[in-house]
């Protein structure tokens, strides 16, 4: 990679918008191995190719770069927007925990947005990177979580990272009312916190298991 000349950046970067889907592709993973700042708003532009892998690769080179506006670039990928492919979540969360400590802030601040599947792939990030600073924000948007995706992946965080949480708090999972993996969840966590399993427990199967949106 390293003997790819700089000329060539911007013709990699140009190339991303090419009407053949094996070179935006090749585009985007030789510019995942130069770390190429100035392309983060065209990959941001591939994250809803029409092609998978154009946004798998699109994904794993905004990783690979890292950053914040790179994270924001991807948060706002996962959003539904009519017209266009939508970033799969699972991209997603890859992408963000590839980007590390470079993504936390804009990581903790997704778990307030206002899109739930926003706030599901910023929760399953929390949990993979394991950032105990956001416990108090876990907590206090899993009180106000409706939405059975997002709840999902809250209560897999509050596992992962042993968040304190009353009774109540993860109780109100257990109705009739929410999906079956949103309580399977629930009792995951609760069973985490309570030291049952005498270590941290991931549920890997909700995110499977529960669609986000």
């Amino acid at each position: 990679m390293n003997a790819i000349p700089q000329l060539a950046t911007p013709m990699l970067r140009l190339a991303l918008s090419s009407g053949s889907v094996d070179r935006r592709v090749r585009a985007a993973r030789l510019i995942a191995a130069r770390r190429d700042v100035r392309a983060v708003g065209r990959l941001g532009a591939c994250l809803r190719d029409p092609d998978e892998r154009v946004r798998a690769a699109a994904a794993e080179a905004l990783g690979a770069i890292g950053g914040t506006t790179s994270a924001r670039v991807v948060r706002a990928a996962v959003a539904p927007r009519p017209g266009y492919a939508d970033l799969e979540p699972a991209l997603a969360v890859s992408a963000l925990a590839d980007m590390g400590m470079s993504a936390v802030e804009d990581v903790i601040g997704g778990l307030y947005d206002s899109e739930p599947r926003v706030r599901a792939v910023c929760a399953r990030v929390v949990a993979r990177l394991s950032l105990l600073r956001a416990r108090p924000d876990v907590r206090r948007r899993l009180a106000c979580e409706q939405v059975p995706a997002a709840a999902a992946a809250l209560l897999d965080a509050v596992a992962a990272l042993g968040v304190p949480a009353d009774e109540p708090l993860t109780a109100r999972f257990l109705g009739t009312g929410w999906p079956t993996a949103v309580q399977d969840a629930a009792l995951v966590a609760r069973a985490a916190l309570a030291g049952v399993s005498g270590e941290p427990v991931r549920t890997v199967g909700v995110w499977e298991a529960t669609p986000v949106g």
